[in-house]
């Protein structure tokens, strides 16, 4: 029993050794299998440079190690998104170093191989680059963001002046890069082998120097800013108002940094031609007569009423008020003046007095209201006596008054001027109750006044004021020679102008009285038509001294 035991053991033992003996030839072929597979070759889980060689042979390495670096591209971020490329191959782009790749292999520890499987195994070798600096300026130029069209230079914020007034343009930075600062970038990226590169990031882009929010540009806007939003109202009187702002004024703005000026001569332009539209003092303008027609009045030599503007001064009102940056109404400067102007382009109000030279009668409206009308005798109708038709307003009133004249005498209760030649509305005493309309005018008018009877002038003088208007018209044209001639109101050619009639009124004050208690009277010459007084001084026979010192025509 003992014996078979021992038998069985020995032969268990032999099977044993028999394994172990085959399993370390295994070991041994597979070492070896390995060994012969691996040796000339990198081994597993080898990086160069942080390239993974495993596997490969000398010429395997060599030529994975350059293909590695064939075909790479730099990509070129630009503004706006866009992008470009540059080729390394493009560029002479080429690796150098001092390592070989068979000598890295042989000094691997092969016998080790087995290991290699479990961990990395990291080498590390010297290794540079090279490329052709002058192909790498090149290809930079030859991008579009250096030298395509659509490429852009910045330019500066300025003080910009459109059909909508001044405002700041800003600036434009544009696409233009600063080459030298570009090919810097380039050289960098290439030299570290990147795979992109942003030149907005890098701040290669060129910059516009002046901006937006400069302080003097923002001043320089300010100033222009309060100029152009300004509004000035100008009442152009008798209910009228134009408003001037912008749109009227801008082109007359220049702006020098805080400077801001308004074209004085522009001013004066755009002022003459208000005047041209609001004047009315001897110019013609549409009237509706009592009869309801409408008749073009007035524009004659004579006339004396309606608008007149000073040009010059209210050239400088317009000027200033612009020039404040202040909306504000302003009034203009005239020289005469109106009433309440209409749609008919008259400026007569609603208080004025209406004649008619055709049909010899006389109206009153006050108020807008017939408050008297009246038969009148007018100018006798020739071209020496006739009574000029226009626009005329009531120089002055007076009253118990004695006119003295070629004619003589006259002596009339109420007298209201209105023509600076001396021609007057006043009562006539020397004519009958009913001397008065129809025909009279065209063989026994007056010298050139308007005769009135007594109760009606009466009752006109007691409620009309001084500057009142008076429009008279001849629907029959009567008298042409009248339109065609200067008319006096006398046997003269010479017209009595506003200046000559208050300077006869200035001096006729300083008269010294006669013994009758009045003043001294002169000689009508009847060839001159003037009347000289004991200093030679001469006056035109239109007007004539009354016994308290006011001078009028010769009215009868």
């Amino acid at each position: 029993m003992a014996k078979k035991s021992k038998k069985r053991r020995k032969k268990k033992n032999k099977a044993l050794r028999a394994l172990l003996i085959i399993l370390i030839i295994t070991l041994a072929a597979a070492y070896g299998a390995g060994w012969y597979l691996l040796y000339g070759r990198f081994l597993p889980n080898t990086r160069v440079n942080g390239v993974e060689y495993s596997h490969m042979d000398a010429a395997e390495a060599e030529a994975f190690f350059k293909t590695t670096y064939m075909g790479r591209t730099l990509k070129i971020h630009e503004m706006n998104g866009g992008e470009e490329e540059i080729s390394y191959d493009d560029i002479g782009y080429h690796l150098t170093s001092n390592m070989s790749f068979q000598q890295l292999i042989d000094d691997q520890d092969y016998f080790l191989w087995p290991v290699t499987y479990f961990r990395h195994t990291l080498i590390e070798t010297m290794q540079g680059f090279a490329y052709d600096e002058e192909k790498l300026r090149q290809e930079m130029n030859s991008l579009n963001c250096i030298s395509g069209p659509e490429v852009r230079d910045p330019s500066d914020a300025f003080l910009e002046k459109t059909a909508e007034g001044y405002s700041i343009h800003p600036e434009d930075d544009g696409t233009r890069l600063d080459e030298e600062k570009v090919f810097g970038v380039l050289n960098e990226a290439v030299n570290a082998g990147a795979g992109e590169v942003s030149l907005e990031e890098k701040g290669c882009y060129l910059k516009a120097g002046l901006r937006s929010d400069n302080q003097d540009l923002q001043a320089s806007f300010a100033a222009a800013d309060k100029v152009q939003n300004t509004v000035v109202t100008a009442y152009m009187e008798g209910g009228k108002s134009v408003v001037i702002d912008k749109s009227v004024f801008l082109d007359w703005m220049t702006v020098n940094g805080t400077d801001v000026n308004i074209s004085s001569d522009a001013v004066i332009k755009y002022t003459a031609q208000l005047a041209d539209e609001y004047n009315t003092y001897g110019r013609t303008r549409q009237f509706k007569t009592y009869e309801g027609d409408v008749l073009t009045v007035g524009g004659s030599a004579y006339d004396n009423f309606g608008y007149q503007m000073n040009q010059e001064t209210s050239a400088a009102i317009i000027r200033d008020a612009i020039m404040s940056g202040t909306t504000q109404t302003v009034a203009l400067d005239w020289t005469s003046y109106g009433r309440e102007r209409d749609d008919l382009g008259g400026d007569f109000g609603n208080t004025y007095i209406e004649i008619s030279l055709d049909q010899q009668h006389m109206w009153f409206y006050k108020d807008g209201e017939l408050f008297s009308d009246t038969a009148i005798v007018s100018g006798t109708a020739t071209p020496t006596r006739a009574t000029p038709p226009g626009v005329f307003c009531i120089l002055q009133k007076l009253q118990d008054h004695t006119m003295r004249g070629s004619y003589g005498e006259s002596y009339a209760n109420y007298v209201m001027a209105i023509m600076y030649n001396g021609i007057a509305i006043h009562d006539s005493s020397w004519r009958g109750e009913y001397d008065y309309g129809g025909d009279i005018w065209l063989y026994d008018g007056s010298h050139g006044c308007i005769n009135t009877p007594y109760s009606a002038v009466k009752k006109i003088y007691e409620n009309v004021s001084e500057s009142t208007p008076v429009v008279i018209y001849d629907r029959e044209n009567h008298v042409t020679e009248i339109h065609n001639e200067t008319y006096t109101g006398g046997e003269t050619d010479n017209e009595g102008t506003e200046e000559e009639y208050y300077e006869y009124l200035e001096n006729s004050l300083e008269l010294q009285a006669d013994e009758d208690g009045g003043y001294d009277s002169y000689e009508y010459e009847e060839d001159g038509g003037y009347t000289t007084d004991e200093n030679g001084e001469a006056y035109d026979d239109t007007y004539y001294e009354s016994d308290d010192g006011i001078a009028y025509d010769e009215v009868g």
